[in-house]
């Protein structure tokens, strides 16, 4: 009989983290305490992915350069089969993904794609989502990171009406929900926040860090496993990090 296998992922828009300096210093502490097994980092620059692999001493440390200082994923204790990166860029901004066949047991891979889509466009993001979906299986992925994207479903008309009126403050267009949308349910993906309470993830008190695993990533969230780590609050990002526990 095949014994259950739990993989804990992390997520976290790391905002241009610095090695030498107190944020770095705080980010390196939660990652030991958390503990994760699988850690996925967005805006994330070349030095500060090798120091953070220099610190945590990962089986694996994948990067994928971009302007937006790349996409990295630390596989902690689980040795990586195949990885490779994408290239997504739609502007002359250049944006990646890194993604990962990660074998967890003798019978068992799991898939990981970590990814930055563009922040301003949502007609951008879903052309960004149309080269990620010809590349990789959808299917049997997890995709992770900072999607940019807010799903409807996260907000009640109050928080919808407060939402819009800060982007327009912000100078930006009102919400659209074309990517999450589409994720969810022409792609087939599962929020792992399903069913939990609605948690921020930016200053503006949106959510657009998510994980989503796909219908045949033979993976399932452990019961009430999910949580969004305050890592504005600890002073790490301007981003929030979700967590979840797969099995």
């Amino acid at each position: 009989m095949n014994s259950l296998v739990f993989i804990s992922l992390l997520s976290l828009n790391v905002n241009n983290i610095q090695p030498g300096t107190q944020r770095f210093d705080r980010l390196v502490d939660l990652l030991l305490d958390e503990d994760p097994d699988l850690i996925a980092l967005t805006e994330c620059g070349p030095e500060a992915f090798e120091a953070l692999a220099f610190e945590l001493e990962p089986i694996a440390a994948l990067y994928a350069p971009a302007d937006f200082w790349g996409n990295g994923i630390l596989s902690m204790r689980y040795p990586v089969k195949e990885w490779g990166s994408l290239d997504i860029s739609i502007y002359q901004e250049h944006r990646s993904v890194v993604w990962a066949s990660i074998s967890v047991s003798d019978e068992k891979d799991i898939h990981v794609a970590a990814l930055h889509l563009e922040v301003s466009d949502e007609v951008a993001r879903m052309d960004q989502i149309r080269i990620i979906e010809k590349e990789l299986d959808f299917d049997s992925f997890i995709l992770v990171g900072d999607f940019n994207a807010l799903n409807r479903l996260d907000y009640d008309q109050e928080a919808l009406n407060i939402l819009t009126t800060r982007r327009a403050q912000g100078g930006r267009s009102p919400p659209r929900w074309d990517v999450i949308h589409s994720l969810l349910d022409a792609y087939g993906f599962i929020d792992a926040a399903q069913g939990h309470p609605f948690v921020p993830t930016t200053l503006h008190l949106s959510r657009v860090d998510y994980i989503f695993f796909g219908k045949e990533s033979r993976v399932l969230p452990q019961f009430s496993s999910y949580k969004v780590l305050n890592t504005i609050g600890m002073e790490i990002s301007d981003h929030n990090s979700p967590f979840v526990v797969f099995q």
